[in-house]
């Protein structure tokens, strides 16, 4: 926010110093078009990098919660068990949908 407020001291102090001296009006002018158009381009790229950022961090949770998965299921498949009757198999079966949540 200071430096915002900062641009825009810049450019009342571009307004005035046109209005004071009008021999050099277009100058003042065009800096103080220029300097608007960069602050607008920079606070663009702040929220394109703000975007990024924010997408990035989903993407590194998402692929945490992908590999915790994935080793929950190499475990399951080290860990498995032959089935000696029906309930070791209903076991096996709660485990595996449990894995693919």
């Amino acid at each position: 926010q200071a430096l915002e407020d900062q641009v825009w001291d810049l450019l009342h102090e571009a307004d005035k110093a046109a209005e004071e001296n009008k021999e050099k009006r277009q100058v003042y002018d065009a800096m103080a078009e220029t300097l608007g158009d960069a602050w607008d381009a920079l606070i663009i790229m702040l929220e394109k990098r703000q975007t990024l950022l924010e997408l990035t961090s989903v993407f590194f949770e998402n692929a945490l919660e992908f590999a915790v998965k994935i080793d929950q299921v190499e475990d399951f498949l080290k860990n498995a068990q032959e089935f000696d009757n029906i309930d070791s198999l209903r076991e096996l079966l709660l485990q595996q949908e449990h894995h693919t949540k």
